[in-house]
């Protein structure tokens, strides 16, 4: 519930706030009242000019095409996916990897509704404010396959 999360998000927020610790919030923005906590946390503790707003798009397709290759270690849990492993094993521990439930094709596309509906378009009023940055995210991810694949064949694997 909310007020369990907001409780324990606000708590480790001063602890990062007292240890000066740089801060990253993750998918926590999902709804208009969470934005409204977060607005007033902000305030709160004098931040609302101090804090920048990292929108990292990524195109739906390569989105889904990202959820449907992803795969995690039924051992460590470590997180890979198919464009990184390709013989079906962990690369961390060596065991069976395979696609977790809520990465396949039906949920994933609840998933993306869900957000195109309801997430983006509060990421929308934070593009007026200062400190919003947006970064197209999908350039970055394809550099790192093409060099993992290079690396991958060139060193013997």
């Amino acid at each position: 519930p909310n007020e369990i999360m907001f409780k324990l998000f606000e708590e480790q927020f001063v602890l990062a706030l007292q240890g000066d610790k740089k801060i990253i919030v993750d998918g926590m923005l999902q709804s208009a009242e969470h934005i409204q906590f977060f607005d007033h946390l902000l305030d709160k503790h004098k931040l609302r000019d101090n804090f920048n707003f990292v929108y990292l798009s990524v195109p739906r397709y390569l989105a889904k095409k990202r959820l449907l290759s992803r795969l995690v270690c039924n051992s460590c849990n470590h997180v890979t996916n198919t464009e990184f492993c390709v013989d079906q094993k962990c690369p961390k521990c060596g065991h069976k990897i395979t696609m977790r439930i809520d990465d396949q094709l039906q949920a994933i596309d609840k998933r993306l509704d869900r957000f195109y509906d309801q997430v983006l378009p509060l990421v929308k009023l934070y593009e007026k404010r200062a400190g919003f940055i947006e970064h197209d995210n999908s350039k970055e991810y394809l550099l790192r396959v093409a060099e993992y694949k290079k690396s991958y064949f060139t060193d013997g694997h």
